[in-house]
């Protein structure tokens, strides 16, 4: 019985020991529609959209039926900032916050960041329009967790728990406040306006911040996180549209590979009307096969996904993995841009 009980403390203990061993490294979010989060990905993408304002919220909720799921939580705002006469190049800013909470410890990792960039796009011939962009970001990392709902081997008298006890563990502090920096970069190539490639790549936590609770004289750091971004969309038919994306993300010992393809078909698409609705499939390499289902109205996007799981957490989750829910609103003023390089659609 008392081993039962011991459950949550050797979970704790664990993700803590992870923390302060010798070798061992914090990762970041990550998200199945990260389409919808491209800040995430590099600075490089700030203000790089059909429109004037962009505001996106995207929450994950992971491993609801092992333990106490994960959650996270995500808003974003970007926009150009300033738009040179010519409207051949711009400069883009915003800002991006990220919660995420796990376990019955609430360990909690807050991520503030303020991205910029800076886009121009050339002429490449034929009408085709090349892009090129760069970025940075400038932010604060906190993580925290929280004792209160553990049990402690040292709280237990034979088999009765005693919560009046107090734990005998040595933590040196229960959260912290880091600076965080980290920049990008894109490449772009626009075919006549109905086809577009794009790669970005993203260098996260630059600094290294170190993130240990326990001050064994070790030093525990966040790994830089390297990320890889590429996509593909294609107006197939006036009606029908395609888009191919692929992202690849390295972090210390860990890495993952996801592709995905997703169709749109537009309901009503006259100018700054657009109805459409989106569906397709991502797959997680060895980890998640996910289906996505989104509806676009005019400028609001309502997305949704659900992963079940391939990992070998198959047996414990029965498959389930992840459910997403998301909203992209983007704003347009009443001047409409002048840069080629843009689609009529709007493109998330």
């Amino acid at each position: 019985m008392k081993g039962l009980k011991h459950i949550s403390i050797l979970c704790l203990l664990s993700a803590l020991f992870l923390l302060s061993s010798k070798n061992a490294q914090g990762q970041d979010i990550h998200y199945t529609q990260f389409t919808l989060q491209p800040l995430q990905q590099s600075p490089a993408f700030a203000g790089n959209f059909n429109g004037d304002h962009r505001f996106v919220a995207l929450y994950r909720n992971q491993w609801a039926t092992v333990a106490v799921p994960y959650n996270t939580l995500g808003f974003a705002y970007d926009s150009k900032v300033y738009t040179t006469k010519k409207f051949d190049s711009f400069l883009g800013a915003g800002g991006q916050f990220f919660f995420d909470q796990a376990g019955d410890s609430r360990l909690r990792s807050l991520y503030l960041q303020l991205p910029m960039s800076y886009t121009l796009y050339l002429p490449a011939g034929e009408g085709n329009t090349f892009k090129l962009g760069t970025g940075f970001y400038v932010g604060l990392l906190n993580k925290s967790f929280n004792t209160s709902q553990l049990q402690f081997d040292n709280q237990y008298t034979g088999d009765i728990f005693n919560p009046n006890i107090p734990i005998a563990e040595n933590f040196d502090q229960l959260g912290f406040t880091k600076p965080d920096i980290g920049l990008g970069y894109q490449l772009g190539l626009n075919l006549k306006e109905k086809a577009e490639f794009g790669i970005g790549f993203g260098i996260h936590h630059l600094n290294r911040i170190e993130e240990s609770f326990i001050n064994d004289g070790v030093g525990i750091s966040l790994a830089k996180r390297y990320a890889l971004p590429a996509y593909f969309k294609a107006e197939l038919t006036p009606v029908w549209d395609l888009r191919f994306d692929y992202l690849y993300q390295t972090q210390n010992t860990f890495s993952e590979h996801t592709v995905g393809a997703l169709a749109s078909y537009f309901i009503r698409k006259d100018g700054p009307a657009i109805k459409s609705i989106e569906f397709g499939t991502y797959y997680r390499w060895a980890d998640a096969l996910s289906g996505i289902v989104r509806y676009r109205l005019n400028n609001m996007l309502f997305a949704f996904s659900y992963d079940i799981n391939t990992s070998k957490l198959q047996a414990a989750t029965n498959g389930y993995g992840g459910i997403e829910a998301g909203m992209v609103y983007i704003i347009k003023q009443v001047r409409e841009p002048q840069i080629k390089y843009k689609r009529k659609c709007v493109v998330f």
